[in-house]
């Protein structure tokens, strides 16, 4: 008997553990949401700034390939909105004439030959 009043004082505790586990998981739950409906917001409002802006402004990988890209940016290249994400801006939007000296200066200042380059004029 009386280790049947052990086990079920042992059940009970570890019941109760598993309902405290619990109400932290659920917790955590309600945080996550919340955090991911601010990071959402802040992405829209981000997302909006940049469309905004009547000019091209664009990110690309230490390969060249376009990882961001405004709207508008892509209205004045001539392209539907997120088109051209992924895709190669030297051989795709550069002009073939002068795509691969700038695609050289980019790569020399991807390997940090060139320190800062602000902009870049093409003869």
């Amino acid at each position: 008997m009386k280790d049947i009043t052990e086990t079920e004082q042992q059940l009970r505790a570890a019941n109760q553990q598993l309902d405290a586990n619990n109400q932290q998981l659920q917790a955590s739950e309600q945080q996550l949401k919340a955090n991911k409906k601010i990071l959402q917001k802040s992405k829209q409002t981000a997302e909006r700034y940049l469309n905004i802006a009547a000019e091209i402004i664009i990110s690309l990988d230490k390969n060249g390939k376009i990882t961001l890209l405004n709207e508008n940016g892509h209205k004045i290249l001539g392209y539907k909105n997120t088109e051209l994400l992924g895709k190669d801006w030297f051989s795709t939007c550069v002009p073939k004439s002068i795509s691969k000296e700038i695609r050289e200066v980019f790569s020399k200042l991807m390997m940090g030959e060139i320190n800062n380059a602000e902009t870049y004029d093409n003869k």
